[in-house]
């Protein structure tokens, strides 16, 4: 990946509120208006916190996400040979305090059944309530482990709650599944503002995508919608599941189906919307799980 050269000054910048505003230059034409005061979080060459050295160059797009309220997290290389890439959350406050959270190398976090180390940060999602979590390589797992979801809570300055939520490998079928967890699209995962994260991941048993969800405590592993299984009240069943959104709570959920119809050897796919919520997985009524 590109890298910004060290003749250019990297900076990561915050905002008391996140909007575009009017104003006008002198053609006519209009400009922005910043409605807070832009702060540099990380500067190439300044002190990295939490390290015995420097920020290095940062990525032309770096790993990073911001919430509500103006809590953001970030990755960041330095120059510290102990310490290479440290994922940071920066604190929504006057003068912005930036915290080492996770740091490549690290043992993963408690909950995890991997003896592996922390690797790349892959993506981080940022909540309102300073939690964090993120999608990140494992390297030198005896069990051949090769990522993992973890996550911690920033409050007062103080890293708190650090935990595994889900990692390669596990098992699936007390969930829902029929074998382990292959894979997680971490490009398309979405993050509640609990910090509970959906997913599609990738069952062993069946080779197939579906879509889970999984607390930040690496509690509650829940199957929320299954190739194969029955669409309710249509009599189809998922030939695949396509594409899902969460509103920001995680209370109410939507998903894309290609769903079966017809008989006998012929299979016609139509593209179907079911939306469910938490209450509809209380009741009982399934689509590949229950609510927990």
């Amino acid at each position: 990946m590109r890298r910004i050269t060290s003749t250019v000054f990297a900076v990561l910048l915050t905002l008391a509120l996140v909007a575009c505003g009017g104003g006008s230059g002198g053609d006519g034409a209009q400009q922005p208006e910043l409605p807070g005061t832009l702060r540099a979080l990380a500067v190439q060459g300044q002190p990295a916190p939490g390290t015995a050295g420097v920020f290095g160059s940062f990525d032309v797009y770096p790993v990073m996400d911001a919430a509500d309220g103006g809590f953001c997290a970030f990755v960041a290389d330095t120059t510290d040979g102990a310490k290479p890439q440290v994922l940071y959350v920066a604190q929504p406050d006057d003068v912005p305090t930036v915290v080492p959270v996770f740091v490549s190398g690290d043992p993963l976090p408690a909950g995890s059944p991997s003896d592996g180390e922390i690797g790349a940060f892959d993506r981080v999602w940022m909540c309102a309530d300073g939690t964090v979590v993120a999608h990140v390589g494992v390297e030198m797992d005896s069990g051949a482990r090769s990522f993992a979801v973890i996550s911690a809570r920033v409050s007062g300055g103080v890293v708190l709650d650090k935990a595994t939520m889900i990692t390669a490998l596990d098992d699936l079928t007390g969930a829902g599944g029929s074998g382990d967890l292959d894979f997680i699209d971490e490009s398309t995962a979405l993050c509640a503002s609990d910090g509970t994260l959906w997913f599609f991941g990738q069952d062993s048993g069946t080779s197939l995508m579906g879509l889970w969800s999984v607390r930040k405590n690496g509690t509650a592993l829940t199957s929320r919608a299954q190739v194969g299984a029955l669409l309710d009240n249509m009599g189809k069943t998922a030939v695949s599941i396509d594409a899902f959104g969460i509103d920001a709570a995680g209370a109410y959920f939507a998903f894309a189906a290609s769903a079966s119809t017809g008989g006998g050897s012929m299979v016609v796919k139509t593209s179907v919307i079911t939306a469910l919520n938490q209450e509809f997985w209380r009741t009982g009524a399934g689509f590949g799980g229950s609510e927990p």
